[in-house]
Order: C-alpha cells, then structure tokens, then sequence
C-alpha cells in the first residue's frame, strides 16, 4: 500500500477532515518567524496530500502582516477555526501563551495534539504533563516532520475520521440549545443584557461567543452553561441535547396575544403561528425573527 493510500481519509469533500496550526507569532524575531512559516508550509503540503484542509493562522493572523485586526477580531477568527478542527498539529519550538489557548480550546473538544519540537529544546512541563491527547514529535531535519507526521495521521485515521463525525453531529445535537439560548439573550435590551453578564459571572462578549454556534455551545463548560441558562431564566431542559427547541418568552406571547386579539384570530390560527414560530427559531440560519410586539406577529402571519 502506497503512503498516499495509507493517509487517505474517508470524509465528504464538503466537510473534511481538518486541522489547525498552532504555534508562536507575536514575539518572534525574524528567524524564528521564518522556521515557524517552513514547518507550517510543511506540515501543510503533507496534510493536503491526504485531503486535510490545514489552517494556518501565520497565513491569516500575522500581527506583522495583519495589524489592523484587533485582538478581538484575532481571538474570534483563530476560536472558530480550533473548534471547527479534527486535530492540532502544533509548532512548540518558541514559546507562545496564545498558542497555549489553543491547545486549552482543543483539550475542551476532545481533540487531539500533534506536537513538534526541534531536537534539544524542551516542552514545558505543564504541558508535557497535560491530561490532554498530546503526542511530541522531536525533528532536526525536513525528513523527521514527514515521517513523524506520517506515522501520527496512519495511526490516527480512524480517531481523526470519527472526530469529523463527531464535530458534524455536534451541529445538529447542540442546535436547539444553541438557538434557545441566543434567541433569549437577543430579546433582551442592553440593560437587560448587562444584568444577565453580571448574574452568570460571564462576560457579553464570551456570552455572545457561546451563543455564536451549536460547536461553540459544545466547547463551552456545563458550569458556563447552567449559569447562563439560570441567568436568562429559561427551563434546564434546555441543556438536554438534541431535543429541546427554543420556547417563545412571556413577551412574545404578550405580543402574540394582542396580535390575536387586534386580527380576531381563533384559537386554532393562534396555535399554528406557535408551531410555526417555534419551527423559525429553532433554525439557526443568518434568518433570525424577532416576536416581540403584535406587528411582528401579524407580518409573520401575513408571511
């Protein structure tokens, strides 16, 4: 068996399997910048070869080439593509605290760890001693990436091919809680939003992160999650993955009321804009309806 045949993954052309690359930029001199770009060209041309889309932040986030991103934007761009990730493959010979996020995010998933390091320099021993699915690599020559990454996705294949499973089941089984969620938190105003932050002991922006996608909702903690839910005073069972669509607030159903009773709607009319409300909100497209005052209802109903 050829190696290529050996490193071919069966996954769908439009959902592959993926990897991140991780490793130290901000505070690198020229040289170390230019050994992290060779590996991490490397590494990416061994992994296509297989068909694993490889996303290089050295490519996309360079503080030197990408400069008017802010730290936020940076944060968001690199978190979505970790947890959109099947593996970490990373670069461990310089040290990098926001590289180290990045392995925390993939510890949180589940995920996987490929790390290199040059012969002669040494992993700290936090993460050595990690609880995480890490394995090092040393290399000294081009020869050692190839070979070490080889032996590392021939034996993975089937744990790499089943977190790409995963990570696409996760979309659907996270969904409903994802959009109950986001739906509660959008309905509030900005007071309403501040107080929310304060009772889960959560920031709007991790708030806003967690709510940004049924991967996200994944990643986040249980603990994260009771206190946000606790927060925005929505039933536990919104936690259950899987089958839990987003219920409608008391101020939609205030809205729905008044719209029913300006319409002359009967019951039956009132109960199929529910469901069909209830079927919206539990889609988590760009689309996102808002129910709270009687003119929303009475569009939709038009609608």
């Amino acid at each position: 068996m050829s190696e290529q045949q050996a490193l071919s993954f069966d996954a769908p052309s439009d959902d592959p399997v993926a990897a991140y690359l991780a490793s130290g930029l901000t505070s690198l001199n020229e040289d170390q910048i230019t050994i992290v770009e060779l590996v991490s060209g490397l590494v990416a041309g061994f992994c296509s070869q297989a068909d694993v889309v490889v996303h290089q932040p050295v490519l996309h986030t360079h503080p030197k080439d990408h400069s008017h991103l802010t730290p936020p934007e940076i944060h968001d761009a690199d978190f979505a593509k970790v947890i959109e990730s099947d593996v970490v493959i990373a670069i461990g010979d310089f040290a990098s605290w926001g590289a180290g996020k990045e392995l925390a995010w993939a510890e949180r998933l589940r995920m996987p760890v490929l790390m290199f390091i040059r012969e002669g320099r040494q992993v700290s021993r936090l993460v050595e001693g990690t609880s995480a699915d890490l394995e090092i690599a040393q290399w000294r020559f081009h020869d050692d990436i190839r070979e070490s990454w080889t032996t590392y996705f021939v034996k993975r294949k089937a744990q790499l091919e089943d977190h790409r499973r995963l990570r696409s089941s996760r979309r659907h089984l996270w969904e409903p809680t994802q959009a109950a969620i986001r739906l509660a938190y959008e309905q509030l105003e900005g007071s309403e939003k501040v107080e929310v932050a304060a009772v889960s002991r959560l920031t709007q922006r991790r708030i806003y992160e967690i709510v940004s996608s049924p991967q996200a909702v994944a990643h986040a903690s249980l603990d994260e999650l009771q206190a946000l839910v606790a927060a925005l005073e929505l039933p536990s069972a919104v936690l259950m993955p899987g089958g839990n669509p987003p219920s409608l607030s008391s101020r939609s159903m205030s809205a729905l009321a008044t719209a029913a009773e300006i319409q002359e709607w009967d019951g039956r009319q009132v109960v199929e804009l529910q469901q069909r409300a209830a079927a919206e909100l539990a889609k988590s497209g760009t689309r996102r309806l808002s129910f709270n005052d009687p003119a929303a209802w009475i569009d939709f109903h038009r609608g």
